[in-house]
């Protein structure tokens, strides 16, 4: 193997970052008995970057995506549209999502985030037992959780002055 692909093996500050993160996010979750933190582990993986500044901004989004996400899908939750057609449900919840950031002129990642939001608690609140206001503040909590933990270990694992001579910088 050529000194080139052996490079290409290390991984990059942002990746033991990442994963650090999810680590940090699991252990989180089991010692509170949490089951199951996919949405939190998923946001620490979509919301690190390289930079504390990036993840900050890459965070911000993901917040507002989050919460604009999470409040369409409770009124589509609240309104009684048992009888309409579930992938037209779906896709005027995500058209709603779309108008309101396009008014808003909030930043692409944020029509990205609210959309995934929307679409994971829209497709899966019929498997829980909840009712629709703790099913998405629960589900708008832990991902808060995750984009907090990304923001915290990028924040604090920021090892200038280390020596980092195995780990390449992204």
């Amino acid at each position: 193997m050529s000194i080139n692909k052996v490079d290409q093996l290390i991984p990059g500050l942002r990746i033991i970052k990442t994963s650090i993160a999810v680590f940090i996010c699991l252990v989180f979750f089991d010692l509170i008995n949490y089951d199951n933190p996919i949405y939190a582990s998923i946001a620490c993986i979509l919301t690190m970057r390289t930079s504390i500044a990036e993840t900050g901004q890459s965070g911000f989004d993901r917040i507002v995506g989050t919460i604009l996400g999470g409040a369409i899908s409770l009124i589509v939750l609240l309104l009684p549209l048992e009888n309409v057609y579930r992938p037209l449900v779906l896709a005027g919840a995500v058209l709603v999502d779309m108008v309101i950031s396009k008014w808003f002129n909030f930043r692409g990642p944020v029509y990205s985030m609210s959309g995934v939001i929307i679409l994971i608690i829209l497709l899966s609140h019929n498997d829980s037992s909840q009712t629709a206001l703790t099913y998405v503040s629960v589900r708008v909590a832990e991902t808060m959780v995750g984009i907090f933990i990304a923001l915290a270990v990028n924040r604090f694992i920021n090892p200038k002055g280390t020596d980092l001579s195995l780990v390449k910088k992204e």
